[in-house]
C-alpha cells in the first residue's frame, strides 16, 4: 500500500492512495488531515456516481481498498452483515446484484 498516498487532495487532484492507511491514522486520533483527505475522495465519488460518470482506474482502486477495509473491520468487530455487504459491493455486481429483497427472497 505504499507510504500512504498523497496527503494533498485539491478538487482535481489524484485519487488518494492506501485508504487503511489514513483509516488507522484518524482511529487513533493522529490526522484530521487524513480524515479531510478519505471525506473529500468519498464526497467526490458520490457525486461523480450521482452524475453516472465513469471512474478512473484510480478511483476503482480506491474504492476497492476502501470496501475491503470495511470488510476486515465489519469482521473484526463482530458486524458479519456489514462485511458481508462490502464484499458484495467489491467482488459481486454492485446494485444489480441484490443480495436480499425484503418480501421477495424469503
Amino acid at each position: 500500500m505504499g507510504n500512504g498516498g498523497s496527503l494533498q487532495k485539491s478538487t482535481k487532484g489524484p485519487t488518494p492512495t492506501a485508504p487503511l492507511w489514513h483509516m488507522a491514522k484518524v482511529a487513533v486520533g493522529d490526522s484530521k488531515e487524513s480524515f479531510d483527505l478519505l471525506q473529500a475522495e468519498i464526497e467526490s465519488l458520490t457525486k461523480k456516481a450521482k452524475r453516472k460518470q465513469s471512474f478512473t482506474a484510480d478511483e476503482k482502486e480506491f474504492l476497492t481498498d476502501l470496501y475491503e477495509c470495511l470488510w476486515y473491520g465489519g469482521n473484526y468487530k463482530g458486524f458479519t452483515e456489514a462485511a458481508e455487504l462490502a464484499d458484495h459491493y467489491v467482488n459481486g455486481k454492485g446494485a444489480a446484484d441484490v443480495l436480499w429483497v425484503p418480501g421477495q427472497n424469503r
